[in-house]
């Protein structure tokens, strides 16, 4: 029977003995006081090497998704295009007739791989059915709810980081902006436009919806005359509702596991804690810890506005090796895992905090009984900390991290620990 010993000085855990596999251990001693209390011992770290890992893939159908940006193109993989909806037009008069009218976007950036053609027609198109969520189950069958046989508008889509697009609305666009001013339309009958795309070698992000922000939103501009009045005027609104819909697939490698964003790939390692406490000679104290994943940077795709903007290490609840992992998601209950090694070789747990909030993670799988021996690396979502990984992400970047079949040693994700030892508990 493992038994643990729940006892606690200041913060620091305590663990019972509970056969040492696959570990290095730095042979350091140091002789330390803990806090402000006179308790002599040595400081040891050691170095557990994964001993399973694989990749799990949590999102595989189309989604949509409101997020700080909205992506267009299509980049290593993936595809996205957005959708909106302007739906308040209080400041035009109901006397106004609404001359002409245009969308603006503006750009936020962008990712590609490509060299050359980074130029692409972009087209609006109206959306037929109304959408109130961006998770609507129309979305599941985008063709079924787009009328491509009415263009409104389109415009070159060149990669930038501060440029504007603008969307001069044709007769058609006209007339459809008009029907969303009339004051008699029903809210729903506003199912908004659609963005689309031919052939794209680059992702552009744009501003979404930000309230408050100070961040440029999606506009739409009307100009608009009323009778007997010969002023011309101009109203600029926001959009209402935005999102993105986007699908696609990574070409992975062999001997790879990946954390993506969007196209959602988590890596899932196993790291033998148990077998660790079992060959010490008596009582521990876990100070810290520290997962690093060696990274193939030459097969990854790191957008270098947003770097790895950042993943997060869970525990995992149920063993690696089933169909549907589960993770304690709690809010909180993570750690973060952004910093890039000196050379970039690999990626760890990025402060002391964070490292001493791992050690906290090892010491509730270590207090639950039964409880899997591993930590899922996902990114972190940006609307939601509580909930990594239903949330991906609003940029696209994957890390392809070397698994541990036929690589050297060096190459294998590794945890490691430092730890306490008291001095009557010291061999």
């Amino acid at each position: 029977m493992i038994r643990i010993l729940r006892k606690f000085f200041h913060g620091i855990l305590f663990i019972a003995p509970v056969f040492l596999l696959f570990c290095s251990e730095n042979p350091h001693e140091l002789t330390v006081n803990i806090l402000e209390n006179q308790f002599t011992g040595s400081v040891k770290d050691t170095t557990l090497f994964v001993v399973e890992d694989t990749t799990y893939l949590i999102t595989q159908r189309v989604s949509t998704r409101s997020s700080l940006r909205l992506l267009i193109g299509k980049a290593e993989g993936l595809e996205a295009r957005p959708i909106l909806r302007f739906a308040d037009f209080s400041t035009v008069p109901d006397t106004a007739t609404i001359d002409s009218a245009w969308i603006k976007l503006y750009a936020d950036g962008f990712i590609s791989s490509a060299t050359s053609n980074l130029t692409f027609r972009a087209t609006i198109y109206p959306v037929d059915s109304a959408w109130i969520s961006n998770t609507d189950a129309l979305w599941d069958d985008i063709e079924q709810n787009i009328d491509r046989s009415m263009p409104l508008g389109e415009t070159d889509i060149t990669p930038g980081d501060t440029t504007e697009y603008i969307f001069n609305l044709n007769s058609d666009g006209l007339d459809l902006v008009r029907f969303w001013a009339d004051t008699g339309t029903v809210v729903g009958n506003n199912a908004g436009i659609y963005i689309d795309f031919n052939q794209a070698d680059f992702l552009q992000y744009i501003y979404a919806i930000n309230p408050g922000s100070g961040l440029p939103d999606p506009e739409l501009i009307v100009a608009y005359s009323i009778a007997n009045d010969t002023a011309a005027y101009r109203d600029t609104l926001s959009a209402n509702f935005d999102a993105f819909i986007y699908d696609g697939e990574i070409s992975l490698m062999n001997n790879r596991n990946y954390v993506s964003s969007l196209i959602e790939y988590n890596t899932l390692l196993k790291f033998n804690l148990r077998e660790f406490v079992n060959s010490q000679p008596g009582e521990i104290a876990i100070i810290s810890a520290n997962i690093q994943v060696p990274l193939d940077l030459e097969n990854s795709l790191v957008d270098d506005k947003y770097g790895l903007n950042p993943q997060v290490g869970i525990r995992m609840i149920s063993p690696i090796d089933e169909d549907n992992v589960e993770v304690d998601s709690t809010a909180g209950r993570f750690t973060i895992i952004s910093k890039w090694a000196e050379d970039s070789s690999y990626v760890e747990v990025n402060s002391n905090d964070n490292r001493k909030k791992l050690a906290t993670l090892i010491k509730d799988h270590l207090n639950t009984s039964g409880a899997a021996e591993g930590f899922v690396i996902s990114f972190l979502g940006s609307t939601s900390s509580s909930a990594p990984l239903t949330h991906p992400v609003d940029f696209y970047s994957y890390l392809a991290y070397f698994s541990r079949e036929n690589v050297p040693i060096e190459k294998r994700a590794r945890l490691v620990i430092t730890y306490w030892i008291p001095a009557e508990s010291r061999l």
